[in-house]
């Protein structure tokens, strides 16, 4: 589940268990506009999103109105993938599939998004 399948990944980001799962963590000082990933994978419409069990929903984003990208099995979930929502990111997308820093971020901070689930 650690593997980079279909994404590049800043090599300052570290996954971390939390308290329902996963997240993404700095172990190095990131600056305002440094990529922190890369996001490959599957690109999918929604009918194929339906499709899929509702933990993969969790792993990808919806790039259009009908079209997600990311992981289509549990065995192609990798570290990119353990992002977490905050209604107030440090990290958002530059285009559809670049991850870039907002703001400044410390060490030992959680890197999250500001994204809206799919839904079938």
């Amino acid at each position: 589940m650690n593997g980079l399948k279909f994404h590049w990944i800043n090599a300052k980001l570290r996954a971390t268990s939390i308290g329902w799962g996963h997240g993404l963590f700095t172990s190095e000082p990131i600056s305002k506009d440094e990529t922190l990933i890369v996001y490959g994978g599957h690109v999918i419409t929604t009918a194929d999103f339906c499709s899929l069990s509702e933990e993969l929903h969790a792993y990808l984003y919806q790039i259009r109105d009908d079209l997600f990208m990311g992981p289509t099995s549990a065995d192609e979930v990798s570290i990119a993938d353990f992002l977490n929502h905050s209604c107030n990111p440090n990290a958002g997308f530059r285009g559809e599939i670049v991850l870039v820093a907002m703001r400044d971020i410390v060490v030992g901070e959680q890197v999250t998004i500001d994204t809206e689930l799919g839904e079938c």
